[in-house]
């Protein structure tokens, strides 16, 4: 059976890291559930052993962890852990960012394939990442464009703000409107 890949990459980084290892084992029975769509949420339970194994259990997830589906990758390790929300238990979520940190996904494939090709597939990743992430942008703003343009359902933002300097201005006049009412009620009064 096929593992699924994050199961995979955990428990290589705990294998790689006693220390992690170590804080994991104290972490055993929790579950831990990923969703990264469109991929289905998965949920893994961290065995006494502290490795991570795959549980189709439906008791609650003790720590969630969420991405979106155009999280790019620009080949920091460091940055892993902020591309992803966690809620749930503090100190679990500790080590999973710990684990994030750790590993390095470029060095992971030069001790499979080499330095170099490692470091091309890490550069055309990046690419990929970057172009993806540009279409993803240019997608929004054409779409938000169409909206406030061609359909008008949307509002720009200088339309919004001319719309409301018109209406403050009304406001203004209004009240100098019922100022002179006022005075005009004064003086019918006292006569």
């Amino acid at each position: 059976m096929l593992q699924s890949p994050i199961l995979v990459g955990l428990n290589h980084v705990l294998k790689g890291d006693l220390a992690l290892l170590a804080r994991a084992q104290a972490h055993a029975g929790k579950r831990i559930q990923v969703r990264i769509p469109p991929i289905p949420p998965q949920t893994v339970v961290i065995e006494p052993s502290g490795y991570a194994s795959a549980t189709s259990s439906p008791d609650p997830a003790d720590l969630t962890i969420a991405a979106t589906p155009w999280t790019s990758y620009d080949g920091s390790p460091r940055r892993w852990s902020d591309r992803f929300t966690m809620s749930g238990d503090e100190s679990l979520a500790g080590l999973v960012r710990d684990a994030m940190q750790s590993f390095d996904m470029e060095d992971e494939l030069a001790k499979l394939i080499g330095d170099i090709p490692a470091h091309r597939i890490g550069n055309a990743a990046r690419s990929i990442s970057a172009a993806s992430a540009d279409i993803v942008e240019r997608m929004a703003r054409n779409v938000a464009e169409y909206l406030t343009e061609e359909k008008g359902v949307l509002v720009s933002k200088a339309h919004l703000e001319t719309f409301a300097a018109d209406v403050a201005a009304l406001d203004a006049r209004l009240n100098a409107l019922e100022e002179r009412i006022r005075g005009i009620e004064g003086i019918t009064r006292a006569m």
